[in-house]
């Protein structure tokens, strides 16, 4: 399993999962500070959650995607995550 680390800056990042020997594991998330704040899930659907963190994490937010339509409740989105991580036996607390 490889995890690489992109776009990090001091306040978000990103990590990418994925195995060679796996070509239909490959998930992107998505970190304000220690926050995650989207994902894109096996079938590289997003799921983005709403801010409602600071106007930092506003701002990686739309560097995500500006439409805020499609952002979700954070409630719902961290229901999402843990559904999408435990699919690989990843805990979440």
């Amino acid at each position: 399993m490889n995890i690489k680390l992109l776009d990090q800056e001091s306040t978000s990042r990103t990590l990418v999962i994925s195995d060679s020997k796996y070509p239909y594991l490959n998930l992107k998330l998505y970190f304000s500070y220690n926050t995650i704040i989207a994902i894109n899930d096996l079938d590289d659907t997003l799921y983005i959650s709403e801010n409602c963190f600071s106007n930092t994490t506003g701002k990686h937010l739309n560097k995500i995607n500006r439409d805020k339509k499609i952002r979700m409740k954070r409630d719902m989105f961290e229901s999402k995550v843990s559904e999408i991580l435990s699919q690989l036996l990843i805990t979440v607390n």
